[in-house]
């Protein structure tokens, strides 16, 4: 990819200024010679979100999580010296991208009903769900209605399954990095992997309820991150 120039992460617009994020971001990218392509994805996902509020396939949806989640993870790879992502990194970028893809539609969909009602998106593919704002909307109001519970639940728990090929994908990944980013990066995995298991535990019902960790999971995540580190740095 390309390396940072200066300014770089702050694209210009036509509309003003860079952001200050942005600009914030050019000394640290500059400093360890990132490419820019991972942020101009997310600015471009970014843009995206503002104009798209509903997918028709998989695919596209997919499409639209390869910039705006798995450059975050190829960033922090490229941060931890791993920036050669069509050569010897090529593996490692598959794992990352694998996992990133899968945290974001496990959030997708945690969050249905949120991102129905408060932003007007929807992130179910229609080809997959047969499933349109409209219906959703008129569902949400039937939380107890048993036909309609099973039509949801039917249409969502295909979507669950994929995503947790996904994360299965990037497992390894954590083994493969150095002792100083393999706890972080298992955290990250595991914890998007508890999120989806407590979709599951609801049922997939998630237009009706929004399944959460506990906080003595997210206890337990942090303690087995502390300790996996501690095995691997002691590990041959």
């Amino acid at each position: 990819g390309r390396t940072c120039r200066a300014g770089a992460p702050a694209r210009p617009s036509a509309s003003g200024p860079a952001p200050p994020v942005f600009v914030a971001l050019e000394a640290t990218v500059r400093r360890h010679g990132l490419s820019i392509d991972p942020f101009e994805h997310l600015i471009d996902a970014f843009e995206q979100d503002q104009r798209i509020t509903r997918y028709d396939t998989w695919d596209q949806l997919v499409d639209y999580c390869t910039r705006s989640a798995d450059p975050v993870g190829r960033i922090v790879l490229a941060l931890g010296g791993h920036a050669d992502w069509s050569g010897r990194d090529a593996d490692l970028a598959r794992m990352s991208d694998a996992t990133c893809t899968a945290l974001q539609l496990t959030n997708f969909w945690q969050d249905v009903r949120r991102d129905l009602s408060e932003r007007g998106r929807v992130y179910l593919p229609a080809q997959e769900t047969s499933l349109d704002p409209d219906t959703l909307r008129a569902w949400a109001d039937r939380p107890d209605d048993p036909a309609v519970r099973v039509a949801y639940i039917r249409a969502l728990r295909p979507l669950v399954e994929r995503t947790r090929a996904l994360f299965a994908v990037g497992r390894p990944l954590p083994r493969a990095l150095a002792t100083d980013l393999s706890p972080v990066v298992w955290l990250f995995g595991a914890g998007g992997e508890s999120v989806l298991t407590a979709v599951e535990r609801i049922g997939c019902a998630t237009l009706w309820t929004r399944p959460v960790l506990p906080k003595w999971r997210k206890a337990a995540l942090v303690l087995t991150a502390i300790l996996a580190r501690r095995r691997w740095s002691a590990a041959p």
